[in-house]
């Protein structure tokens, strides 16, 4: 399973931040995948589109590109994980920024995202004691004679 490191800060208005990174061994793990998916469409004289080897891709694709895209399939998987995991009502798309990107690293990132605001109500057991209260108050004040 892989490990990752979060912690949360509660910001105004009713949005989190989650700072976290990903061990550089699960991050690693996507590297061959982000590979795939780019040479999908990618087109290289000589080659048919997606069948292009994997040393030739590495010879074409700078290394950012891949890394970016490693880093875009590992937060989408663990995004939802995270936000299960934690318990966050999140109500909006989430604002990613990676911090640190880099072969054999960890990654870090940082979301940001809009949760469920908490509405604290009024005791209404009390409220309405003083409202039936008043109002027999009046009454009493009312009919007599």
């Amino acid at each position: 399973m892989t490990k990752l490191n979060i912690k949360i800060k509660k910001l105004p208005k009713s949005e989190l931040e989650i700072e976290g990174s990903m061990e550089s061994d699960a991050f690693e793990a996507y590297f061959e995948k982000a590979l795939k998916e780019i040479g999908k469409d990618l087109e290289i004289p000589g080659f048919r589109k997606g069948r292009v080897p994997e040393n030739i891709l590495l010879k074409n694709v700078p290394e950012i590109k891949i890394l970016e895209e490693m880093a875009k399939m590992a937060l989408n998987e663990h995004y939802p994980k995270i936000i299960e995991d934690e318990k966050i009502d999140a109500i909006s798309r989430p604002e990613i920024s990676i911090t640190k990107l880099a072969r054999k690293n960890p990654l870090e990132f940082k979301i940001k995202t809009a949760v469920m605001p908490i509405i604290k109500l009024p005791d209404y057991k009390e409220i309405s004691k003083r409202i039936i209260s008043k109002i027999t108050d009046t009454e009493k004040r009312f009919f007599c004679f």
